[in-house]
């Protein structure tokens, strides 16, 4: 951008306005070097036309990079990690204790700290993956273990940043479930909030609930969230 200033109409305007400049002192050392005092009158006015010969391409310079407008600063984040650790609840808590899970958002500018979205509201959307721990219980005098449970998902809704370091989405979409070999499919629905921390860490909570598409109670998850922005 500096060379293509460099060869503009206006940096060959000034340059020529320098070399007038030079050849004016050059001349004002001839002509005014007349009388007693030539030689040193001529030392002065030489002085005086090497400065502006050599100061000259440097002002411009300086007046060329003022003038080249600036990046205009990044708004925020749109891509981020997020690692949660969940809590089962109602009949959920029976069967499952806690939960572990990585998942993958995406939002344009809508995260960070000082983020400044385009508009305040925005479609964001996340998929990822989670694993609850089955629970030891006692059944008929026996002891009995659930098996984990892994449930992906993939979502989309609406997210809106009501202060430039805070963020809530409300999300929907299809879920898988895998419980002992056996797939289910259902809906599940996410409501977040997230506090930024800076321009790359951000926490928050999540109710989640799923439905699954068989004749099962429905299950409430409670997670903190913890997200990598980038």
């Amino acid at each position: 951008m500096l060379r293509k200033a460099l060869n503009s109409s206006e940096f060959l305007q000034k340059r020529k306005i320098r070399s007038f400049y030079c050849i004016k002192g050059l001349n004002l050392a001839l002509i005014q070097g007349k009388g007693p005092n030539l030689n040193s009158q001529i030392m002065k006015n030489l002085v005086l036309s090497l400065l502006l010969c050599a100061l000259g391409p440097s002002m411009l310079r300086a007046q060329l990079l003022i003038a080249v407008p600036k990046a205009s600063p990044k708004k925020g984040q749109s891509n981020a990690a997020v690692f949660n650790a969940s809590l089962p609840l109602g009949v959920f808590q029976r069967s499952h204790f806690a939960g572990a899970g990585l998942a993958y958002s995406w939002s344009h500018f809508h995260f960070g700290a000082h983020s400044s979205p385009p508009h305040a509201v925005g479609l964001t959307f996340n998929a990822g993956g989670d694993y609850y721990f089955g629970k030891k219980v006692e059944t008929a005098g026996y002891p009995f273990r659930y098996d984990g449970y892994i449930q992906a998902h993939a979502m989309a809704g609406a997210i809106y940043n009501p202060w430039a370091n805070a963020a809530v989405s409300l999300t929907a979409g299809p879920i898988l479930g895998l419980y002992k070999g056996n797939t289910d499919l259902g809906l599940g629905v996410d409501l977040s909030g997230s506090y930024f921390l800076n321009e790359k860490w951000g926490v928050g909570p999540t109710l989640a609930y799923r439905r699954q598409s068989s004749n099962t109670d429905a299950l409430w998850v409670f997670s903190i969230r913890a997200s990598y922005l980038f």
